[in-house]
């Protein structure tokens, strides 16, 4: 099975699928599914679940092994960079450009990054184990929309975001999972351009019809390369050998009465 799934952000990708009619799956959820995704493992096969948040659907998706994935979530940056938190906070090493913000450790968002997509590499890391070829994509970059709406500072927002995505790519990457970059013509290096962005004005982060067609060329390109990913398994723990089903829980996470809008 080839397949797309994830967080909201593959709703773009949906838009621009017509020219691949039923060459792979793709699969919209809603971004809290993937904060505690529950892991059942068999020998050949992985389901992942999580009960439904809000109006969404329950995520419940079942991978086997050989199967070729594209995953998107871990990078969704926006709902921390943008977060009213950081109109009166900022990291210690900006601590010049914003003397009358209350100052966090240079490793807060790090450690931020660590709490949320913790359910989500390890599911990447399963996966691999089991043989999955999986690659997780890059959503858009923030939109300027974001400033207005939030009220952060733009230097502030675009640090944070960028600091955000380098400690996410780190902990993917060690995994052995391969990253799909997005598309460099869909932003200004920091900010996405507005040709790109949702046609909603009240829509601060989603790309557009057009971004998805950029993004999904990327992505079909990874699942159509059936070389791709296999250099980069990386094998750390010893997966289950037998048919008996195994459920595992990540950890709740301990942050979102932080990150609580």
């Amino acid at each position: 099975m080839k397949l797309i799934f994830g967080d909201s952000h593959v709703g773009a990708l949906i838009m621009g699928s017509e020219k691949y009619e039923n060459q792979f799956k793709l699969n919209a959820s809603h971004g809290q599914n993937l904060i505690d995704i529950e892991l059942t493992e068999t020998k050949d096969t992985l389901r992942l679940f999580s009960e439904k948040v809000a109006d969404t659907p329950a995520l419940d998706i079942t991978l086997s092994k050989g199967d070729r994935v594209v995953f998107s979530g871990p990078l969704h940056s926006s709902i921390v960079s943008r977060h009213r938190f950081w109109k009166a906070s900022a990291p210690w090493t900006m601590h010049e450009s914003f003397p009358h913000h209350q100052l966090v450790s240079s490793n807060y968002v790090r450690i931020v990054a660590q709490d949320r997509t913790a359910s989500m590499v390890h599911f990447l890391q399963v996966a691999k184990n089991m043989g999955i070829n999986i690659a997780v994509i890059e959503p858009p970059r923030p939109s300027r929309r974001a400033l207005t709406a939030s009220g952060v500072d733009e230097v502030l927002m675009a640090h944070v975001d960028a600091a955000y995505r380098n400690a996410v790519r780190t902990l993917v990457k060690a995994t052995g999972t391969f990253v799909i970059s997005t598309p460099e013509a869909t932003h200004d290096g920091t900010f996405m351009l507005p040709d790109y962005q949702a046609f909603s004005e009240t829509d601060v982060h989603h790309g557009n019809k057009d971004y998805g067609i950029l993004a999904l060329a990327n992505a079909a390109a990874f699942l159509d390369d059936e070389t791709s990913g296999a250099e980069d398994a990386k094998t750390t723990t010893d997966t289950s050998q037998t048919d008996t089903p195994q459920t595992g829980k990540a950890r709740k996470s301990i942050l979102q009465k932080l990150l609580k809008s």
